[in-house]
C-alpha cells in the first residue's frame, strides 16, 4: 500500500471512544488546574504557598508511579481506568459541594490535589497502554499526533479561559463540571471493545512475577535500551523545569504581566494553541525532517521559550513562548511515545511507561517547589532563566544517545501494514 493510500486508512472506532474520552477528561481538568492556582492565590497569595499545592499533586508520581506500573500490567486495565474516573468524579463533586458551601480553604485543596494525584498516576499508567492496543504500528504516529493534539486543545486552550471565566463568576462551577466530564469519560471507557487486559496479549509463560519482580522488569527493561534510558533522565530534567516554571506562572501573569483571572487563562491556553498545531502535523513533521530532527526540535523550543519569559515581560512575548513551547512539546513527545510502543512489549509497556514517568514526573514537585523558592528568594523571572539553562545543559551532556532511535522501532513506525 502507497504511503498516502495507508494514510486515508480510517482509525479504528475504539481509537475514537478512547479519543473521546480523553477530550472529555481533559476539558474537564484544564478548567480545574486553572481554578486550583486561582483559588490558592485568592486563599494564600504567596509563590511558595501556590507552589505547594502544585507540588502536592504531582508528589504520588514519585511515591506512586512504579507501583502503578507494576499494577497496571496485572489487571484488566480498561476496567481500573473506568473505576478511577468514577473515584475522582465522586472526589471533585465533593470538593464543589464544600466550595459552594463557602468553606474554602487551603486544608481541603491540598487534600483534593493530593487524591487525584495518586487516582492519576494510576490511570496514567494504564492508560499509557490503551493506544497500542487499538492501533496497529503504522497507525501509532498519526493516532498519538491526533489524541495529543486533541487533549491539547481540550486541556489547555478551551478549559483554561473557560474555566477562569467561569472561576471569576462562582468558583465552584469549574469543579463541578470537571466533576461531569470525568462521569462521561468513564462512560466512554466502558464501551471500549478491544481488550486492555495484559492478561489477554502474548506474554512469556509461566508464573507471573511478583510485585516487587515486576517493578524490576521494567527497570531493567527501560535500562537496557540507551534511548530509551537516557530520554528517561532527559524527561525528568525537561519536567523538572517545566514545573519551576509552572507553579508561579499565575503569580507572573497577575504580578508582573498586570493581568487578571481571564489573562491567566488565555495565555495559558498559548501552550495548546501550539501543541495542537504541532500535535496534529507532528506525522508530517517527522516525514519532512526525520525523527532525530523532531526530538532536537523540542529541546531548543523548551529551552527557547523559558529564555523568552526570563528576559522580556509582555503578554505578547508570553503568548509567544506559549505557542512555541506547546509546538516543541507536541512533536517530540509524538516520536518518543511512539517509539516506546513499538519498542516495548505490550505486556510490559504499563511498567516501562511507569519508571518513565517516575523520573519525569516525580521531579514536578521537586521542580515546582524549587520554582516557589527561586521566585521568594530572588524574583519570578528567575525560575525562567534557571529552567532554560537546565535544559540546555542536559541536553548537550546527553545529545549523542538523545538522537540515536532505535533503527528497529523506526523500521515498525515505517512499515506497510
Amino acid at each position: 500500500m502507497s504511503g498516502p493510500a495507508r494514510a486515508r486508512t480510517p482509525l479504528p472506532a475504539d481509537y475514537w471512544r478512547l479519543w473521546s474520552s480523553s477530550v472529555a477528561s481533559n476539558l474537564g481538568d484544564g478548567m480545574r488546574l486553572t481554578a486550583i492556582p486561582l483559588l490558592a492565590a485568592a486563599i494564600d497569595p504567596t509563590p511558595l504557598t501556590v507552589s505547594v499545592v502544585s507540588a502536592v499533586s504531582y508528589l504520588p508520581w514519585l511515591l506512586l508511579a512504579l507501583v502503578a506500573g507494576a499494577v497496571a500490567d496485572r489487571v484488566d486495565r480498561r476496567r481500573l481506568m473506568v473505576r478511577l474516573q468514577i473515584v475522582r468524579a465522586v472526589a471533585v463533586a465533593a470538593f464543589a459541594v464544600m466550595l459552594t458551601a463557602g468553606h474554602a480553604s487551603m486544608v481541603p485543596l491540598v487534600a483534593l490535589a493530593l487524591v487525584l494525584g495518586v487516582a492519576e498516576v494510576f490511570f496514567d499508567c494504564a492508560a499509557a497502554t490503551a493506544v497500542p492496543a487499538v492501533l496497529p504500528p503504522h497507525q501509532l504516529e498519526r493516532g498519538n499526533s491526533r489524541l495529543l493534539s486533541a487533549e491539547m486543545v481540550a486541556n489547555e486552550f478551551a478549559g483554561p479561559p473557560v474555566g477562569s471565566v467561569l472561576f471569576a463568576w462562582r468558583q465552584a462551577v469549574p469543579f463541578w463540571l470537571d466533576a461531569l466530564t470525568f462521569a462521561v469519560s468513564a462512560l466512554l471507557l466502558g464501551r471500549l471493545r478491544t481488550s486492555l487486559n495484559p492478561h489477554d496479549a502474548p506474554a512469556e509463560t509461566g508464573p507471573k512475577p511478583g510485585l516487587l519482580a515486576s517493578i524490576r522488569e521494567g527497570l531493567a527493561l527501560t535500562w537496557a535500551s540507551a534511548f530509551l534510558r537516557t530520554w528517561t533522565l532527559m524527561l525528568a530534567v525537561l519536567n523538572f523545569a517545566r514545573a519551576m516554571t509552572v507553579a508561579v506562572f499565575v503569580l507572573y501573569v497577575l504580578q508582573l504581566l498586570g493581568g487578571n483571572e481571564l489573562t491567566f487563562g488565555v495565555l495559558s491556553a498559548m501552550v495548546a494553541v501550539g501543541a495542537a498545531a504541532g500535535g496534529w502535523h507532528a506525522k508530517r513533521v517527522v516525514d519532512r525532517i526525520g525523527r532525530k530532527a523532531s526530538l532536537a526540535l523540542g529541546l531548543a523550543l523548551h529551552a527557547g521559550s523559558n529564555l523568552l519569559l526570563a528576559t522580556v515581560v509582555g503578554v505578547v512575548p508570553t503568548a509567544l513562548a506559549g505557542i512555541a513551547f506547546g509546538v516543541g512539546v507536541a512533536v517530540s513527545n509524538v516520536v518518543f511515545v511512539s517509539i516506546r510502543q513499538v519498542t516495548v512489549p505490550a505486556s510490559h509497556l504499563g511498567r516501562v511507561s511507569s519508571v518513565q514517568r517516575f523520573f519525569a514526573w516525580g521531579a514536578l514537585p521537586l521542580g515546582a517547589l524549587a520554582g516557589g523558592a527561586f521566585a521568594a528568594s530572588a524574583s519570578l523571572r528567575a525560575p525562567y532563566a534557571i529552567a532554560a539553562i537546565l535544559v540546555l545543559v542536559a541536553g548537550a551532556l546527553l545529545w549523542r544517545p538523545l538522537m540515536r532511535p532505535p533503527e528497529a522501532a523506526e523500521r515498525l513506525l515505517d512499515a506497510e501494514p
